[in-house]
């Protein structure tokens, strides 16, 4: 399904980027193996046209087995974070102690979207293009309020929303980290830090011509955190209460689930996924 997709035209427009960057793609996860596989397969789709990437997966469920073959660097533990800023934040540390000097892009990488195979890429051009510290789409595509059976896309707005599509250059000392609270809008008060420190962010689905994000809400066949947002400041410990799992130190593989395999499969043959947006 991916032969092609060295030959399309946005790696061809990509090329002679500069190459010094790391890339460490965030997944703050818990106890959700078969989403982890798909994400794990999109981002090994954006590692074979970048390889100066990691993915970095955080379980504090303790269901993974720690490992590190270069491109999946699982770090699992029984010890709950007291917050998801406090993941991300502790991820970034984890990763300026193996590159302390290095330049680091930190790229969201939720367990539960998609992420298309130009979506490092396009982060990567639109910050050297924009001179940005910090990127965030104009618009990302969505299957909010479609289902597995019933699918289909739209393209949103992101102002201020769709943390998942956030990368940044954070630096080693100092600068934006995310706020470690309970707050249901902890993420937005990342995107707000980031805008008020490094001003107008790179805009990947620019430079894409397209969004190179799907956020996906009822389409995956689990919980979605934001069915815990209406239970009040204890959403998070509830999650880590009701799906605590049931087995340990086990390993998996990048695998692509059905909905994620139709839509790289569409994006392979057209370039495009415009043609499966449905516009209400």
């Amino acid at each position: 399904m991916l032969q092609s997709l060295g030959a399309h035209p946005f790696f061809q427009m990509t090329r002679g980027m500069n190459p010094n960057v790391r890339v460490v793609a965030l997944c703050a996860t818990y106890n959700r193996p078969a989403l982890v596989a798909n994400a794990m397969a999109c981002f090994k789709a954006n590692w074979e046209r970048y390889p100066r990437s990691v993915m970095l997966i955080y379980d504090d469920s303790g269901l993974y087995r720690d490992s590190d073959d270069g491109i999946f660097w699982f770090r699992s533990t029984h010890e709950r974070s007291p917050s998801l800023g406090a993941k991300y934040n502790r991820m970034v540390e984890w990763a300026y102690e193996r590159w302390p000097d290095e330049e680091l892009m930190f790229a969201v990488w939720d367990d539960d979207d998609v992420y298309l195979p130009n979506h490092i890429a396009a982060n990567l051009k639109a910050a050297s293009e924009a001179n940005a510290r910090w990127n965030h789409p104009f618009y990302v595509y969505s299957d909010y309020g479609f289902s597995r059976e019933n699918y289909g896309l739209r393209r949103e707005p992101a102002a201020g929303m769709f943390h998942a599509a956030v990368a940044a250059i954070l630096p080693r000392d100092g600068g934006p980290r995310w706020p470690e609270n309970q707050a249901l809008d902890y993420d937005q008060q990342f995107i707000a830090m980031l805008h008020k420190a490094y001003g107008e962010p790179g805009r990947p689905d620019k430079v894409a011509n397209e969004p190179t994000f799907i956020f996906r809400f009822g389409s995956t066949g689990t919980w979605h955190a934001q069915y815990y947002y209406g239970r009040g400041p204890e959403w998070y410990a509830l999650i880590g209460r009701e799906y605590a799992p049931s087995e340990t130190g086990i390993q998996i593989e990048p695998k692509f689930d059905e909905i994620t395999e139709r839509l790289y499969a569409v994006w392979d043959k057209t370039g495009s996924l415009n043609c499966m947006c449905i516009r209400h």
